[in-house]
C-alpha cells in the first residue's frame, strides 16, 4: 500500500523519536545503520521530511536530523503524506477512474469504509504513542528486515 520511501521514512521517523529526548541531533549515517537503509536513499527521504517542515536538519559535526515539532503534533498520516500523497486514501481499490457514491464500482462501499478508518487511524496515531508503545512493549520496534 505504501512505497519503500514512506516505509522508510515511518522507520527513520519511529528511530528519531525515539533519540529526541537523549539528544538535539541523530545523525544520518546513525540512523541508516540501524534502520539498514540505504544511506543516500535516506537522505533524500529525509530531506522531504525536513521541506514539509516535519523534520529539521543541521550541518556539520552534532549535525543530523530532528524533530521539527514535539512527537504528540506529529501523526502517521503527514508521514504518508508527506512522502506518498494520499491517493490511497482517495482512489479506487479496483483501479477504476470514476468511482464514487454516485458510480460506485462492485467493493465503493466496503473500501471507503476501509480508507476512513485506515485514515482515522493513522491521524491518531503519533509519534510520542508509537514510541511508548515500543518502550512498554505493547509494540514493536518496525525494522522488518533485521
Amino acid at each position: 500500500m505504501f512505497s519503500k520511501s514512506c516505509i522508510y521514512g515511518i522507520q527513520a521517523m519511529s528511530y528519531i523519536a525515539q533519540k529526541s529526548g537523549e539528544r538535539d541531533y541523530t545523525g544520518l549515517k546513525e540512523i541508516s545503520e540501524d534502520r539498514h537503509i540505504p544511506l543516500h536513499y535516506l537522505s533524500k527521504v529525509l530531506q522531504i521530511l525536513v521541506k514539509h517542515k516535519i523534520l529539521k536538519s543541521a550541518k556539520g559535526n552534532k549535525g543530523g536530523f530532528s524533530l521539527a515539532r514535539d512527537p504528540e503534533k506529529i501523526n502517521l498520516l503527514e508521514i504518508i503524506d508527506a512522502i506518498d500523497g494520499l491517493d490511497n486514501f482517495n482512489s479506487c481499490v479496483i483501479g477504476l477512474k470514476e468511482c464514487s457514491s454516485e458510480s460506485a464500482c462492485p467493493v465503493h462501499e466496503q473500501y471507503k469504509t476501509f480508507q476512513e478508518e485506515l485514515r482515522k487511524n493513522f491521524t491518531e496515531k503519533n509519534f510520542r504513542s508509537l514510541v511508548e508503545d515500543i518502550k512498554k512493549g505493547k509494540s514493536f520496534d518496525p525494522l522488518p528486515w533485521r
